[in-house]
């Protein structure tokens, strides 16, 4: 289950940073009742990562509990959003932001020292 987890964290994240990159290339125009859209490669490919992402999470949550996997996995997720933020679209990463990761991993540890396996 942890190299699932893995991928669909991989295939999550890197879906929403496809999704920011790709965001500007993008178009939706309705002419004569027609609609007409545009999505560049990045989106295509963001929301190809997303669907893997989608169908891996089906597979993980089939092998536990809903309320420890969301939490433990979501809580991963943010982490890894705000370090890919920060390498690929160089945002900036705040004390406030370090501050969230903190209470994240703590929230994370308490998750698991609760979990009755």
């Amino acid at each position: 289950m942890i190299l699932k987890i893995i991928f669909y964290l991989f295939f999550s994240v890197g879906g929403l940073v496809l999704i920011k990159l790709g965001g500007n290339g993008n178009s939706l125009a309705i002419n004569n009742n027609i609609v007409n859209i545009s999505f560049s490669v990045p989106i295509i490919l963001g929301l190809s990562f997303y669907v893997v992402s989608f169908l891996l999470w089906i597979t993980i949550l089939k092998e536990g509990e809903l309320s420890y996997l969301f939490s433990m996995i979501q809580g991963i997720s943010y982490i890894c959003v705000m370090i890919s933020s920060v390498v690929f679209l160089n945002e900036k990463f705040t004390a406030y932001k370090a501050a969230g990761v903190i209470v994240i991993l703590v929230g994370i540890l308490l998750i698991n020292l609760g979990n009755p396996k």
